[in-house]
């Protein structure tokens, strides 16, 4: 049953008493404590005050939409506008040294609401308008949760086998039990699509299942197209039995049969709000090779963050079988010497050749993937001369539609990739990273991110190398936005 209320009122000053007391009312039928309510009464009057100091400060006959919910433990209240464009990375910063009089046009609106709640979000919508979005965990739930006796399933016999597809329920249960419904691989939601994949072959399911029908933990190896690589993935394990090692089983038992399937390459796609998943990767020997920022919404991780709605960057990490033959790339200039850091690094003896573009194979027109979190991969495995001008539409077309995030692939072993990059990069693309061996192609990946604010210090990095590919993003990024 949802506890949210959303109203709408005219923007202007002389409804403030009237949202706090709707504010002040809902905080009461919901027993919030006195210390909350004061602090989250002074909250809407500042948010009031900064929405129109701003977007709507030349607002005519406009409204200020208002929702206030509790969820996940936590008190969410959202202030939507349809006012004109304002770039809120501007506000001014409050100095504490300013004389009072000053103080007042110096953003202490937000400096207070900053003090008083965990999270800030102001959001341009594009043609949605603004949204100012503050949480605030609150106190009531914080100690009620020490009260609470949770179910020892320590005692259950539990075998590792690979999940037939019946036992799709399962994993889409376990997903929910884990993350609620913040998790990236959004057909873990659908078990009769996870049943089909597995009936397929595509999906190879690996799980702790119980004597009594219960799945304690899961790890998955999902199959790229071309069936010689994959993405490990989907992992979780029960809240209740976490730190019996039943990921570390699990992974190894994929990865044994990755190498009897003979594949070239797996990979996994880790979490950058902590480094947990990462190390774990970092122990079978996945290695760093590029960073997608703001790739999809914060995971819900029960008992470690309860609410977020920053963006979640990842790491892709990949580990690789076969010692192939060297195979040649046509790296721009411009990123030579952290691509071949990188395949240093993957320990990959890729070599690089400047000659004039060429026929180049069997072509395949561009691939274009989206996902729930208003994303989008744009694979070009074909470079040709108008492929700048057909990525400019199609990132026009992604943005229009509200995409945070565009994630290039650009095919590495086409010659008239050096030729091409400079326009390509014109367009706002920044670097990410590179993928070997991945749909048979080496690619170099660049990423567009559009309409989020990126903050570099909550992207956390477990290895110096993955450090490395970070710090080069960041100041890729910097230049871009200077």
């Amino acid at each position: 049953m949802s506890n949210k209320i959303e109203t709408s009122l005219p923007a202007r000053l002389k409804y403030l008493p009237l949202l706090q007391q709707i504010t002040s009312s809902y905080l009461q039928v919901n027993e919030i404590g006195e210390d909350d309510q004061k602090n989250i009464d002074l909250v809407v009057e500042e948010a009031l005050l900064t929405i129109l100091s701003t977007s709507l400060k030349n607002a005519i006959n406009q409204e200020v939409c208002f929702s206030i919910d509790i969820r996940d433990q936590s008190l969410i209240l959202s202030f939507k506008d349809m006012g004109e464009p304002y770039d809120f990375s501007q506000l001014d910063q409050y100095k504490n040294e300013l004389s009072d009089e000053d103080k007042l046009q110096k953003g202490l609106s937000l400096f207070i609401i900053k003090k008083l709640m965990n999270k800030v979000d102001l959001l341009n919508l594009g043609k949605k308008g603004h949204e100012l979005k503050l949480v605030r965990y609150l106190n009531k739930y914080q100690e009620s949760q020490e009260l609470i006796v949770e179910e020892d399933l320590s005692h259950l016999n539990f075998s590792l086998t690979f999940l037939p597809p019946e036992k799709a329920i399962l994993i889409a249960q376990s997903a929910y039990q884990t993350y609620g419904h913040s998790y990236l691989y959004e057909d873990v939601y659908y078990p009769e699509r996870i049943s089909a994949k597995i009936k397929e072959g595509t999906f190879i399911s690996a799980g702790a299942l119980s004597d009594d029908d219960r799945l304690l933990g899961h790890t998955a190896l999902i199959m790229d197209d071309n069936n010689k690589s994959g993405e490990l993935g989907v992992a979780f394990v029960h809240p209740k039995v976490r730190g019996k090692g039943f990921l570390q089983d699990l992974t190894l038992k994929l990865i044994e049969n990755a190498q009897l399937k003979n594949l070239e390459m797996i990979y996994v796609t880790a979490v950058t709000s902590h480094i947990y998943s990462q190390k774990a990767a970092a122990k079978f020997q996945f290695k760093d090779m590029a960073v997608l920022i703001g790739c999809g919404s914060e995971l819900n991780m029960k008992g470690i963050n309860e609410i977020s709605d920053h963006r979640e960057s990842f790491v892709i990490m990949g580990r690789y079988f076969k010692s192939k033959l060297p195979r040649k790339i046509y790296p721009p200039f411009k990123h030579q010497e952290i691509i071949f850091k990188t395949l240093d690094y993957l320990e990959l003896n890729h070599t690089q050749v400047q000659e004039e573009p060429q026929q180049h194979g069997p072509t395949k027109d561009l691939v274009i993937t989206t996902s729930l979190y208003n994303t989008a991969k744009v694979y070009a495995y074909d470079l040709t001369s108008d492929l700048p001008q057909r990525i400019k539409k199609i990132k026009f077309d992604l943005t229009a539609n509200s995409a945070k995030g565009i994630y290039l692939y650009l095919n590495l072993n086409h010659p008239l990739l050096p030729k091409i990059y400079d326009q390509l990069e014109a367009l706002d693309f920044i670097y990410a990273g590179i993928t070997c061996e991945y749909h048979d192609q080496d690619w170099l990946i660049l990423q567009h991110l559009n309409g989020f604010p990126v903050e570099f210090e909550k992207i956390n990095i477990n290895t110096d190398f993955g450090k490395t590919i970070g710090n080069y993003i960041q100041q890729e990024y910097i230049k871009l936005t200077n």
